[in-house]
């Protein structure tokens, strides 16, 4: 019900929709990621390096198996 920009071809189910308050990826009907002053919200995500916090990181190894480690964070 809130002022919007769409983006999106009008025929493609699709959509990127941003409002004052959210940023949502849309499928349809269906909104499964949204990002928020809260963070996030996403339904699956595919991380194709590593995830840092802090100073901890999750690692993929060269074996596939993927590992938290501590690792500064450089600038």
């Amino acid at each position: 019900d809130e002022p919007c920009i769409e983006l999106g071809e009008s025929d493609s189910d699709f959509k990127l929709l941003i409002t004052n308050t959210r940023i949502m990826f849309m499928n349809g009907a269906n909104v499964p990621t949204y990002i928020n002053t809260s963070g996030l919200v996403t339904e699956n995500i595919e991380v194709r390096g590593e995830i840092h916090q802090g100073g901890w990181a999750w690692v993929t190894h060269g074996n596939g198996n993927l590992g938290l480690m501590w690792k500064e964070v450089t600038s």
